[in-house]
């Protein structure tokens, strides 16, 4: 079969294969458009990274060369450059055709064209994804996917079955007929074909070169079906050509409701991709015409007056959101000029929507959309052409996308690491646990031992064994026992009952664990014995004085709440140790020796006390999480039976 030079090749990301599986969600167009080239040294893409090369090959040496664009010229020749259309374009997308069956591409992009001598099908090297979002206004699901090509060996023959026969196609009275049967035969694509014959597949695309679509839907909607469908569309094919449709509605593209991060906001049309709406001149006042123009300028850039924001059905400028495209009259005529007007204005039509057979429509009137005056056969393409109404019949110069940007994907945070493991330790910086359910405990930057359940009451009837190495010293920070009965050994030291001071014990040579055991029938809070650096000596010719200690009155007066405790407990109810009343660390406060809650609280050290008539004793606590708690003073550990 000859094809002829009207034609370039569609290829849309298929998320499903079956019926019932998602439809497309992505679509691959990195496209810009069929451009001029020079001989010389003025090439339009300066570098030619190889020959014989495909889209994918030549895409990813234009990535190894960091290079934003890159062009299939000639069937395969590779260029690529920081910026293109210094020539101009060429035209209509056909005019970049050559050898497409020679191609051998597995590149999913929606276009691909291998150019011809002197003109670049031009792509951008990073690869730009549309995805369709479904919660904009104008989103909107059809079904007719194109017109293709076909020939004598079939490009939709997937069996199905008819009146219980097997078959690869069949004659039906409309298009509705047809998609029935595809809904029966759970095939999620059907074929059209002169009028009459149904053909099924599995995959969109079987077979992209042999059968690429045909240049615009025209062709497709004239031959007639006998019976008008009403739930697909009604273009019924040609002589071999396959008017395609989607068995089950789904996302079609192009549509005002696919958008990307890489968007460049143009209005593009749909086969002439090098040709934008523009607004004429740039000036942004009531008036202004529409038309088509070439969408880089010589020093490849998009200027503003090409930038839409399609939203609501509104095409509005970007760089004046005021003013919108429409038609101003009484009521839509064909073949009148668009111009840019105030948003919403009285006696125009502005709403528009975009359709599956890729016509621009007015809502209120949709036998009536865009065209580009005259067509697109151009030999430099529509430069410059006025956008007009036309009433619809789904020609190339009737046919646009849109490419709207999206604010970029936000990158994941990744999940915050987690913070290492402080308490609850079996080893940790040189102190081990050889036997038993003691525990280390590292957050106050030192090893810690700590007995089983701490700071709960440990177990009855249990024992454990820590080992330590590099250690000389250690000093107990907690230590309540069942006096006699439940010790703690640390080489010749003997521990047991409750500490009121907290000496260091230096461990003698060849002292290198702890040893814990308890019995069957006391319990208490628990210890903490912790790794501590031995006494400095007092410096020379000076003797070390004797800290004054102050006299320990645990007995709570009971009037005006416990204000006259004189103890010494420096721990809150739940265990946490106090902070010294002098200190601003890790908590800041006012209630200081010195400060005016000072007279008669007796503020010493960080022992408990009620400076300021709260419900009883209480301090603030070391605990960066816990500002302050109350206090029990200091007394006989609690039994248990």
């Amino acid at each position: 079969m000859m094809i002829p030079e009207l034609l370039f090749i569609l290829t849309v990301t298929q998320q499903g294969a079956v019926l019932g599986q998602e439809q497309p969600t992505q679509i691959l167009d990195g496209y810009f458009g069929c451009y001029n080239d020079k001989d010389g040294k003025n090439r339009d893409l300066p570098h030619l990274l190889g020959k014989n090369k495909n889209i994918e090959t030549c895409r990813a040496l234009a990535k190894t060369k960091k290079m934003k664009y890159f062009g299939i010229q000639n069937g395969g020749e590779c260029w690529a450059g920081n910026t293109y259309g210094k020539h101009g374009a060429f035209g209509a997308d056909f005019n970049c055709v050559q050898n497409l069956g020679k191609m051998n591409s597995r590149s999913k992009e929606r276009m691909q064209l291998d150019g011809q001598a002197w003109r670049n099908a031009i792509y951008r090297t990073k690869e730009q994804w549309y995805t369709a979002n479904e919660k904009n206004k104008m989103f909107r699901n059809g079904t007719v996917i194109g017109c293709y090509w076909d020939d004598v060996n079939r490009a939709y023959e997937d069996e199905f079955e008819v009146k219980k026969n097997k078959t690869t196609k069949t004659s039906v009275d409309s298009v509705e007929e047809c998609g029935k049967l595809a809904e029966t035969n759970k095939m999620p694509y059907f074929a059209v074909q002169a009028g009459s014959l149904c053909m099924m597949s599995k995959k969109m695309f079987p077979h992209y070169y042999k059968y690429p679509p045909v240049y615009g839907n025209k062709l497709c909607a004239r031959a007639k079906p006998k019976k008008i469908s009403k739930q697909w569309g009604n273009y019924a094919g040609n002589l071999w050509m396959n008017a395609i449709y989607y068995t089950k509605p789904s996302p079609y593209w192009p549509g005002a409701f696919w958008d990307a991060p890489e968007g460049d906001d143009t209005i593009r049309l749909a086969w002439a991709n090098a040709f934008c709406l523009n607004v004429q001149g740039g000036k942004f006042k009531a008036g202004a015409f529409i038309v088509a123009y070439r969408c880089v300028n010589e020093k490849g850039k998009t200027t503003d007056n090409m930038k839409f924001d399609v939203k609501d059905g509104l095409i509005k400028c970007k760089a004046k959101p005021t003013m919108c495209i429409g038609f101003t009259g009484k009521a839509l005529v064909k073949w009148k000029s668009l111009t840019l007007e105030k948003c919403g204005k009285n006696g125009t039509f502005q709403k528009i929507q975009m359709f599956d057979d890729m016509t621009m429509r007015f809502l209120d009137g949709k036998e009536f959309g865009f065209q580009v005056y005259g067509g697109i056969k151009f030999k430099n393409g529509p430069n410059n052409v006025r956008i007009m109404t036309s009433e619809v019949s789904a020609d190339s110069n009737e046919a646009f996308l849109i490419r709207s940007s999206a604010p970029p994907t936000p990158k994941p945070k990744p999940a915050p690491t987690p913070a290492p493991k402080m308490t609850g330790l079996k080893k940790a910086m040189g102190w081990s646990i050889k036997t038993g359910k003691c525990t280390i405990d590292i957050s106050s930057g030192v090893p810690c031992a700590v007995s089983p359940n701490y700071p709960k009451e440990y177990p009855n009837d249990d024992s454990c064994t820590i080992k330590l190495t590099k250690t000389k010293t250690v000093k107990p920070e907690e230590f309540i026992t069942e006096k006699f009965f439940d010790q703690l050994k640390i080489g010749g030291v003997t521990m047991d009952g409750q500490l009121k001071a907290k000496p260091r014990i230096d461990l003698k040579k060849g002292v290198d664990a702890i040893e814990w055991s308890s019995d069957f029938y006391l319990a208490g809070k628990g210890w903490k014995i912790c790794k501590t650096n031995k006494k400095e000596p007092a410096p020379p010719g000076k003797r070390r004085q004797k800290k004054k200690t102050p006299k320990c009155n645990e007995q709570l007066p009971g009037k005006n709440k416990d204000k006259g405790y004189r103890g010494c407990q420096d721990k809150s109810k739940s265990g946490r140790t106090c902070m010294k009343w002098s200190a601003q660390k890790p908590h800041t406060h006012t209630r200081t020796p010195k400060g005016k809650f000072h007279h008669g609280a007796n503020l010493i050290n960080n022992y408990c006390r009620n400076p300021d008539n709260e419900k009883g004793i209480w301090c603030y606590t070391m605990d960066k999480k816990k500002r302050w708690e109350y206090c029990n003073p200091v007394s006989v550990v609690k039994k248990k039976r």
